[in-house]
């Protein structure tokens, strides 16, 4: 039976000793957004604590850079004294049940400070998760307190208080769109003449493209690919740019799998123009001929499902995410789509 045991401690670290805890599912599922995953394990602030976990096949080590008094605080955010089984054995024993809990067995809730989870869910309005972890990054390192971390690591700043975010102007709060309007020009244009000055971080580049490790990077590995004449978005790409953009991501990630001879797991974001203009019957139109095209395919369905959702049609809605659930082949995709099922019992 799963159950938590003692805890080993040796100054600023220490092993909670628990089964069925699925730590990089629990932690990537988008319930907390201020975790990132660095050499093999996550890092984040709990509280105003800096603090690396690794999944480990006894349980889950921790790291902090000070002695804490007791890992109480731990024990209860990551609720390392619930018995998973028991909880369980509770749930009704129907077939659409056993396959969620099939599929996201050790998946936990964490039990996270409150108003930092309620600031969160205000934050996710409209949001990808990506988005949602560089607001509220950005949030602590404007508005947060700076907490010790070990040597030689980045600084590691606290997630703000509710008085100190009510204190902030308007002003301030939108410093995140600032740059333009204070110079002129496109923050994304200006990093990639800085790059190609430097030279040194450039990784690859072909006529259309230029691929490069910024200096901030957040992740080992995180590469930017800029296209060198400005567009708002791909549907703007030339011919000979969409040809341009395959060859170099073919090319990164290639080289991804030779460096650790596997296959590289990978995720790319694309900073565009907004499409938030709500032609969500163009955009189903469009979602449509695509599933058509690629049925076996779950991102297919789930993009119809969201632009179908959006128009109010939530029982058409639950039926492609269903379908984007059956044809899911990693959990991250699974996860999407039992969420948005999961949103459509919500109207």
């Amino acid at each position: 039976m799963p159950m938590v045991h003692s805890e080993k401690a040796a100054g600023s670290e220490t092993l909670l000793t628990v089964t069925d805890y699925d730590l990089n599912a629990t932690l990537s599922s988008g319930q907390a957004f201020g975790w990132r995953f660095r050499d093999m394990g996550w890092e984040s602030v709990i509280g105003d604590r800096w603090v690396r976990l690794r999944a480990q096949p006894q349980g889950i080590h921790a790291v902090t850079p000070e002695l804490p008094t007791d890992w109480d605080w731990l024990h209860r955010y990551l609720q390392c004294e619930v018995i998973l089984e028991e909880i369980l054995r509770t749930f009704p024993a129907d077939a659409p049940m056993e396959s969620s809990i099939a599929a996201c067995r050790g998946l936990r809730l964490l039990r996270q400070d409150p108003w930092e989870c309620l600031a969160s869910f205000i934050l996710s309005s409209t949001k990808q998760i990506v988005q949602i972890q560089q607001i509220h990054q950005l949030l602590s390192e404007r508005y947060g307190k700076e907490v010790i971390v070990p040597h030689g690591r980045a600084p590691a700043y606290s997630f703000p208080s509710a008085d100190r975010l009510a204190s902030a102007t308007e002003a301030e709060l939108r410093n995140c769109k600032k740059y333009f309007r204070e110079n002129g020009t496109n923050l994304f244009a200006d990093l990639k003449k800085a790059e190609q000055k430097h030279k040194k971080r450039i990784v690859y580049e072909n006529k259309s493209f230029i691929a490069y490790i910024p200096y901030f990077t957040d992740y080992p590995f995180g590469v930017f690919v800029v296209n060198k004449k400005p567009k708002g978005n791909i549907t703007q790409f030339s011919l000979t740019e969409k040809k341009d953009l395959a060859e170099i991501l073919k090319k990164l990630i290639r080289g991804f799998d030779k460096i650790f001879d596997r296959h590289f797991p990978y995720m790319m974001c694309m900073h565009q123009t907004p499409v938030n203009e709500k032609k969500y019957a163009d955009a189903e139109a469009e979602y449509r001929i695509s599933e058509s095209k690629t049925p076996k395919k779950s991102i297919a369905s789930y993009n119809l499902g969201n632009a179908i959702y959006r128009q109010n049609q939530t029982g058409e809605a639950k039926y492609h995410y269903a379908k984007a659930l059956k044809n899911a082949k990693t959990r991250t995709e699974k996860h999407q789509a039992f969420h948005n099922i999961g949103n459509t019992f919500m109207k």
